[in-house]
């Protein structure tokens, strides 16, 4: 999508308000809305804001479980794993990547 591109180009305050536009969509379904989370949480990550980028990861690990996406799910649970690690919850942390980890293998 253009916001993962501008993300990729390193152009996070554009990317965060394409993703931010782009979620205000009446249109927009609930896998749309989910990327757009990753995208948020994505920026977030670059900008060290780990705690608002976890937020962004949790509201998209909500969208995957209701859609039932085990993929995507894991996905979301790796990235909150890792914005729990960089605040110092390890244990938290932890528990995500083992999550993650029993569909990965």
């Amino acid at each position: 999508s253009p916001g993962f591109l501008l993300y990729q180009e390193g152009k996070y305050a554009k990317a965060r308000e394409y993703f931010q536009k782009i979620l205000n969509l009446a249109s927009l379904k609930d896998r749309e809305k989910a990327h757009c989370y990753r995208g948020l949480g994505s920026v977030a990550a670059e900008e060290h804001k780990y705690d608002e980028a976890r937020r962004y990861f949790r509201k998209e690990l909500d969208i995957w479980q209701k859609l039932d996406d085990e993929v995507n799910r894991m996905e979301a649970c790796k990235n909150i794993a890792d914005m729990l690690f960089y605040l110092g919850h390890f244990k938290q942390a932890l528990e995500y990547l083992q999550t993650a980890a029993a569909y990965f293998k």
